[in-house]
């Protein structure tokens, strides 16, 4: 079982990272962190890594419903998103949820539904992003 989903796109990067914040808005998804990993990495000594962008983003409504069922799903928000660099373009991608809750034994079929619900969504926007 694949724990990520990503798509590849002839953007660079900088193009990518927008056309997902945008593909993210459109459904309801707010962007609550972005590590410029590579600047972080190269500042710290180790160059050489091309534009890697990781993203914690999420849907408020359905964080809080989630919340309200599942409190322990705290530990697994808000979703994680990627955009790197790559030698024809970029990979805009994420972090399954269906995986993660798989991973941690966590919830029943409703949270499994649920962790659908909101993947869907979010393999939307990579692939709106991607084209």
């Amino acid at each position: 079982m694949s724990f990520t989903y990503s798509k590849a796109t002839g953007k660079r990067p900088e193009e990518a990272m927008a056309a997902l914040e945008s593909a993210l808005a459109a459904r309801r998804f707010s962007v609550l962190w972005h590590l410029d990993m590579s600047g972080t990495l190269e500042s710290k000594g180790f160059p050489g890594h091309g534009p890697t962008h990781v993203l914690e983003v999420c849907n408020a409504a359905r964080a809080d419903e989630a919340l309200r069922t599942w409190p322990e799903i705290a530990y697994l928000l808000p979703c994680k998103m990627l955009v790197r660099e790559r030698e024809d373009g970029s990979e805009v991608g994420l972090l399954l949820p269906s995986a993660l809750i798989g991973m941690a034994g966590a919830g029943g079929p409703e949270l499994q539904a649920f962790a659908a619900e909101v993947e869907g969504d979010l393999r939307a926007a990579v692939d709106e992003a991607a084209r």
